[in-house]
């Protein structure tokens, strides 16, 4: 199921609509599979700064000329051709590849069936933060609570 749900995200990025979209989800990809062999990045980060931490915490020092080719050609003046797609995922691919060459069989099957970089943005992310935030303040005794929309102080909370 976990593998599954991979694949498709992964197929849907190699296959976006704009080549842009393409090379964007082909960075996603990477920084998704770096995620489950135990990457951490800070929220918001561009990809020089998730590029530092993957050449850090994995030993991959390619990966931050990948994040500029990213840049260049996403940001750049013009769409990226056919052929640059197909060379940033060959690349992609060959990162990612390497990845799981170095570590043990256990560190490859947890990496596979890792759900961090599943749940690791978006509004998953935000509600468990949110949470961990709450029960943080409730633990030191101040004052707030669990539902972040609520405009109610948390004396008149049921």
């Amino acid at each position: 199921m976990i593998g599954a749900w991979k694949a498709s995200r992964r197929r849907a990025r190699r296959h976006a609509e704009r080549a842009a979209d393409r090379i964007s989800g082909g960075w996603d990809e990477l920084t998704d599979r770096a995620i489950d062999y135990g990457a951490r990045f800070a929220p918001g980060g561009t990809r020089a700064e998730e590029a530092m931490h993957v050449s850090t915490a994995l030993a991959i020092p390619t990966v931050t000329s990948l994040a500029d080719r990213a840049d260049d050609q996403v940001f750049g003046p013009h769409d990226p051709s056919q052929e640059d797609v197909e060379a940033f995922w060959a690349e992609v691919d060959s990162v990612v590849g390497g990845l799981g060459r170095d570590a043990g069989f256990l560190k490859r099957m947890k990496a596979r069936l890792s759900v961090r970089s599943l749940t690791g943005s978006g509004r998953m992310a935000a509600r468990v933060q949110e949470l961990k935030d709450a029960a943080t303040a409730r633990v030191r005794g101040e004052p707030g609570n669990i539902d972040s929309s609520s405009t109610r102080p948390e004396s008149e909370t049921p």
